[in-house]
């Protein structure tokens, strides 16, 4: 019975799979589920601001995944030196850009409405390269704990997929049922700092700045249970 499962099903999460590698992937199903929902909260608003839904949706999850493949390319020219340091790092931005994106769009656009787009696009495409660095950023720290090159991109990105599947599930059934659209994007933003600081934590001997990361991580945390709290 054993074989035939194997042999079926040989996708197994968490075949032969290291302690730090499972972590890597639990936080590439979470990232996941946030980009997408950061998408879908994005082009929400900017659809409830600017109408026609079908346009601005597809325009802006377009220009997001367009600089998610800037992001990937970027992410290159970054040195392999402390790489968990500057995947925590970049977690922490995307998480308050993501947390206080809706709240910045409908602020810009009742206080300066000639410059909304301009307020719309620095998130979308701030958003959209920090995602971007996300998968490559994990694939080259997990090379330390799955060498094999096949294996390790499969099942970064194979979470990485599940986790945006389940990102759009709880965006649409789940979380308008308790959160407005500005709460959600602080819920969010409050996923994104979790997997920031587990991170911290877990990965603390390989965290150079470690001190720094986490004052900065519990200040954000802070401001967007704030925001979250001035929303309700």
């Amino acid at each position: 019975m054993n074989e035939f499962l194997t042999h079926q099903f040989p996708f197994r999460l968490f075949k032969k799979t290291s302690k730090e590698s499972a972590v890597l992937y639990v936080s590439m199903f979470i990232l996941g589920a946030c980009g997408l929902a950061y998408e879908y909260t994005l082009s929400k608003v900017a659809s409830d601001i600017l109408g026609n839904s079908v346009r601005q949706w597809a325009i802006i999850i377009g220009v997001m995944m367009f600089f998610m493949g800037v992001g990937s390319d970027l992410q290159k020219y970054l040195k392999n030196q402390n790489l968990v340091d500057k995947f925590i790092f970049f977690e922490m931005i995307i998480g308050l850009m993501g947390a206080f994106g809706p709240i910045a769009l409908l602020y810009s656009y009742s206080t300066f409405p000639g410059h909304y787009i301009l307020v719309q696009y620095f998130f979308v495409v701030g958003i959209g390269l920090i995602i971007g660095f996300e998968i490559p950023l994990i694939t080259r720290i997990n090379e330390t704990y799955t060498q094999e090159l096949k294996i390790n991109l499969g099942s970064v990105l194979k979470m990485d997929y599940i986790g945006s599947l389940a990102g759009s599930l709880v965006w649409i059934f789940l979380l308008p049922r308790y959160f407005t659209i500005v709460e959600t994007a602080f819920v969010l933003g409050i996923l994104n700092l979790l997997v920031a600081l587990f991170t911290l934590v877990f990965f603390f001997r390989l965290v150079a700045r470690w001190k720094t990361l986490f004052v900065l991580n519990i200040l954000g945390m802070a401001l967007i249970i704030f925001g979250l709290a001035s929303a309700q």
